[in-house]
């Protein structure tokens, strides 16, 4: 952990719904020696009271003890309850010779808690205490106007794809809570028990709802009872199968599956706020569904839902947990047959969406928004939409930083409705890669749109006085990589990991040249490496974790150039030995860069790759996937140079 120097603490409000509350407005200074709580107090209460404690501690080197009171105490913080405010809201003002944080529940006192530090210079831009800002003062002083704040976006979550259940999913949780997050789902298998007892601890007292599943609803129905039992199994072609889904008309195949779901979340169903339960078919981008005579006539988002609603009829979910309705690939499209049982949600990723504009920016995104539209009313039941602003996975490990865009999202998703917006992440990769990006969504998801500052905050936190270049730097690095990666006019589900040829390909080419030239790359080395040079620890050694992500994105982004114009050169036609060759010397340059980047990644510290990369799996493994549309056409092409009777062939692809 490391301190900054305190100078002056200025009070401002840059977001909309900030306003000046209607309370007290004495100017005099107030000097915090305690903190007060109500009697009987709740575990989320005690909570917030407990973190200022502990952080005016680190800050002043002082005690600060909590007390109970049911009305005020001189020189205290203190903490109560008013149901006048929204559950998350908040108001801070000074009462006499105290100050006082309202909370429309408990968790709305924990987050007037968390800004209250952040007004006197805290900062948690990323989890983890090494990542915490906390000022040296002498003493708690406060002497501001007061602050009441309430949320736009009521449900504002991350969804974390685990690979193991270790402790810095313990750190997420409480950087969530921090930055007024108010819930989290576990993408991942079953939760160990020896770890339930700690995660319901951390999501208690901090009042945070959870979620859990993945796509898991098939694997509930055993393959072996195909033999006897065919019927539960779908149909395809005329003949059942028991590959991939189920046939969604078999209710004996509905009550099977919910009666084997419950053993892989039954150890944490009694977390207190078991919000919403995802049992997702299986992830394809067409097909997989039934076609016996009941099915045929179902759209593949009706047979999905018809048993998803099966299913969750017979499941025993408490009164407040939700299943989910997965809206993604293959389901996109809204029902127009079946509709969504009581305690059915819409839970809608639109994977490959283009993430160089915003939700209604380009041709592709504007495709998955009216998808989104469209099915607002079939599911009145609060949906849900999780976007990717941290995959590794879809960004092929590039950096993605993408606050230019998350902020204009969170704003139309808001105007269409939507209350419940979360964000896919990977366990440490993801804090490393995309930083920002979890900073600036806390910030727009309570706000309901972007602001510009958001960003600098960040910037100014993990980087200091070298924010100024890493912004200019992280603005390049946005438009190299979300140029890469985008999809603007690609037809069906375009993903960049492996490019395609469409007649959009030509256009991205075009568009991508200039930002893989020696020049621009260059430009991008000069600012990181202009940052790093001038940098103090502990700023210096972010910036040198971010220049190993630099590499990475420098061969990756060169690699998609190279492979989309391999594809392009194998389909306009070879008429010449050097246009071969030339083939061959792109084709084996992207291969090149793809193993390169590979090795980076390994090299990196554990501590930022996390356990989704290693050594002949995981994302490595993926990696050399990358190379299966390249290596065919560099093969051809030797061959066509080795043989004399093909030197005038025009290669095809």
């Amino acid at each position: 952990m490391f301190k900054i120097a305190f100078i002056s603490v200025c009070f401002f409000i840059t977001a909309q719904n900030y306003a000046v509350a209607a309370s007290n407005t004495n100017s005099d200074t107030v000097t915090i020696s305690s903190i007060s709580l109500p009697e009987h107090s709740d575990k989320t209460l005690q909570f917030a009271a407990g973190e200022l404690s502990k952080y005016f501690n680190l800050m002043t080197q002082r005690e600060y003890p909590i007390k109970d009171s049911n009305g005020g105490a001189d020189n205290s913080a203190l903490l109560k309850i008013d149901k006048n405010l929204q559950h998350d809201g908040y108001n801070i003002f000074q009462d006499g010779s105290s100050v006082c944080i309202t909370g429309g529940s408990s968790r709305g006192c924990l987050y007037g808690a968390y800004t209250l530090l952040q007004k006197l210079g805290c900062s948690f831009p990323l989890p983890g205490k090494d990542n915490e800002v906390i000022p040296t003062v002498e003493k708690i002083r406060w002497n501001s106007l007061p602050i009441q704040s309430e949320p736009a976006i009521k449900h504002r979550g991350l969804m974390l794809a685990i690979s193991t259940y270790t402790d810095d999913i313990l750190e997420t949780i409480d950087f969530m809570a921090k930055n007024r997050f108010n819930f989290i789902i576990f993408h991942g298998g079953r939760v160990p028990d020896e770890f339930v007892p700690k995660l319901k601890e951390t999501l208690e007292v901090r009042d945070m709802g959870f979620e859990w599943g993945g796509h898991f609803l098939p694997g509930y129905l055993p393959r072996n009872l195909f033999k006897e039992h065919p019927e539960y199994f779908r149909m395809e072609n005329g003949k059942r199968t028991d590959a991939l889904n189920m046939c969604p008309s078999s209710p004996e195949a509905a009550e099977i599956i919910a009666k084997n779901s419950p053993k892989d979340w039954a150890n944490i169903r009694d977390i207190s706020r078991f919000e919403m339960l995802h049992n997702w078919p299986d992830d394809l981008f067409d097909g997989g569904w039934c076609s016996c005579d009941k099915c045929k006539n179902l759209s593949f988002s009706d047979q999905s839902l018809k048993i998803v609603n099966e299913v969750a009829k017979r499941l025993p979910l408490k009164s407040e947990t939700s299943m989910a309705h997965g809206s993604y690939h293959a389901t996109l499209g809204c029902p127009t047959t079946i509709r969504p049982n009581h305690n059915v949600r819409l839970f809608f990723a639109p994977r490959e969406r283009c993430y160089h504009h915003n939700i209604t920016g380009c041709e592709t995104n504007r495709r998955y928004y009216d998808f989104l539209r469209k099915q607002i009313n079939w599911f009145p039941n609060d949906p849900e939409v999780m976007e990717y602003y941290n995959d590794c996975v879809l960004f092929r490990q590039l950096p993605m930083p993408l606050y230019s865009v998350i902020g204009d999202d969170v704003k139309l998703y808001r105007e269409l409705g939507i209350n419940r917006i979360t964000s896919l992440t990977f366990q440490t990769y993801s804090e490393w890669a995309y930083g920002p990006n979890y900073y600036v969504l806390g910030k727009s998801l309570w706000r309901g749109q972007g602001d510009k500052d958001d960003i600098k905050e960040y910037l100014n936190a993990v980087y200091g006085p070298s924010a100024e270049t890493m912004k200019e730097y992280f603005d390049l690095l946005f438009e190299l990589c979300s140029t890469a990666m985008e999809t603007c006019e690609y037809k069906g589900f375009a993903d960049l990991r492996w490019p395609t040829l469409e007649n959009f390909t030509v256009k991205h080419i075009a568009q991508l040249a200039p930002l893989v030239t020696d020049e621009n790359l260059d430009k991008l080395q000069s600012l990181i490496n202009a940052a790093f040079s001038g940098a103090k620890e502990p700023y210096r050694a972010r910036i040198a974790n971010q220049l190993i992500l630099y590499k990475i994105a420098r061969l990756d982004t060169s690699a998609i150039y190279n492979t989309m114009l391999t594809l392009y050169l194998d389909n306009k036609g070879v008429k010449s030995d050097a246009e071969r060759l030339y083939i061959i010397a792109i084709a084996r340059q992207a291969a090149e860069n793809i193993d390169e980047a590979a090795a980076i990644l390994l090299s990196a510290p554990a501590e930022f790759r996390g356990p989704t990369v290693f050594k002949n799996g995981g994302m490595i493994a993926e990696r050399f996937g990358y190379k299966s549309i390249l290596l065919p056409r560099e093969k051809k092409y030797i061959q066509e140079l080795q043989d004399p009777n093909l030197k005038n062939v025009v290669g095809q692809p």
